[in-house]
């Protein structure tokens, strides 16, 4: 057997970083041995969700206080919290698995989740609820009073913002990426390789842009 290599000083930050969260899923989540593994996969889900609703309460909170618009924050603070136990789970596969497979199909399984589901359920039970509560004297406060010549019996709205232009950048962004994932792929490797620095650099130069711009056209769209 081949011995364990001598923890860095590193490894003793990140678990004594992570010790308390360690101890809190310690308590919160069973052994896989129960159920079949069922148990301790569901309370792992539960808990994964209640641990992101409170990055993405207190990114929220820190962007308010900050004095950032609602766009902005939802693409840095919300975005950067919410997704870096994806980036995380990520650099364990990409280091553990003999192949590429897990770690990107996680990154595009994860978003996958997050805009069909993550859009779509909340959508549903809102159209489900409003439907059912019909025009009360709140809703016809928040929607204004267009909407409540549109839809006289009540419906689920949410106006439009200025994300439109920042969902069509990252669009753009991501499908140069996938493109030279699927390049890499072809050649043979799709993490690392050659020029592998230069680039995963590409790859933040993208996200940069996209933040850039989004903010820039935020910023316009707020002073006019």
């Amino acid at each position: 057997e081949t011995e364990e290599p001598a923890p860095e000083l590193g490894d003793w930050v990140g678990h004594l970083v992570t010790l308390p969260w360690k101890l809190i899923f310690a308590v919160l989540i069973p052994p896989p041995g129960a159920l079949g593994g069922w148990l301790c996969f569901a309370c792992a889900l539960v808990v994964i969700g209640c641990v992101t609703a409170l990055i993405g309460d207190l990114a929220s909170t820190l962007g308010c206080c900050a004095g950032l618009a609602d766009e902005v924050t939802a693409i840095t603070l919300v975005a950067l919290g919410t997704s870096l136990p994806d980036t995380f789970a990520s650099r364990a596969a990409a280091m553990a698995d003999s192949t590429a497979d897990n770690a990107v199909g996680n990154v595009t399984g994860s978003n996958a989740v997050n805009v069909l589901l993550g859009l779509g359920l909340p959508w549903f039970v809102g159209a489900v609820y409003w439907r059912q509560q019909g025009a009360t004297p709140e809703w016809a406060a928040r929607v204004g009073a267009d909407m409540v010549a549109a839809y006289p019996d009540g419906a689920f709205v949410v106006r439009a913002g200025s994300l439109a232009y920042s969902v069509t950048v990252f669009s753009t962004g991501a499908v140069v990426c996938l493109s030279s994932v699927v390049l890499r792929n072809r050649l043979g490797y799709a993490l690392g390789g050659p020029s592998q620095e230069l680039v995963s650099a590409f790859f933040v130069v993208l996200w940069l842009g996209y933040v850039t711009l989004s903010i820039i056209n935020s910023a316009a769209e707020g002073s006019r």
